[in-house]
């Protein structure tokens, strides 16, 4: 009977270190699995910064090559009768088209230009950053117009709402 408490502290003994031997598997495995994720990142990353500068050297490629003043547009805004808007435009034109030419097709850039102002509202123009998404879409649309690249800035020289 003497040796029934010595086999009892021995299976005691052995139930102690059976938690001291885990298995470093799940650890490996979640540190494979950060390391893959931080990888996926990165590469994720370089790859969107990539489609950015992309974007900006296409931008560049349409440089001003002259200025084309236009006469000072007055419309009535959509939505009302009381409210309109006079904006003074200049074109930076590309080499694209003579200053002769765009000259001569000074009636379809004023149209299309008219067109693009007198669909907006007061609260369109008036919103934060509606000058530069009224500038992206004249440019749009007389580029359009012209059947060309040929307009690579919009400039307002004055702008007011009544």
């Amino acid at each position: 009977m003497v040796a029934k408490p010595e086999m009892r502290q021995q299976a005691v003994e052995q139930v102690e270190e059976a938690p001291k031997k885990r298995s470093k598997r799940p650890l490996l495995l979640f540190g494979g699995l950060v390391a893959v994720l931080v990888v996926a990142l990165l590469v994720f990353h370089m790859m969107g910064g990539k489609k950015g500068a992309a974007k900006n050297e296409t931008k560049k490629e349409l440089k001003v090559s002259y200025y084309l003043p236009l006469d000072d547009f007055l419309v009535n805004l959509s939505g009302s009768d009381d409210h309109y808007l006079k904006a003074g435009i200049t074109l930076g034109m590309t080499q694209n088209i003579s200053q002769d030419e765009a000259k001569d097709k000074t009636a379809p850039i004023r149209d299309a230009i008219i067109t693009v102002l007198s669909h907006k509202t007061l609260a369109d123009v008036s919103k934060e950053g509606a000058k530069e998404a009224l500038k992206k879409e004249i440019q749009e649309k007389v580029n359009e117009a012209l059947s060309g690249q040929d307009v690579a800035a919009v400039y307002f020289t004055s702008f007011a709402t009544q």
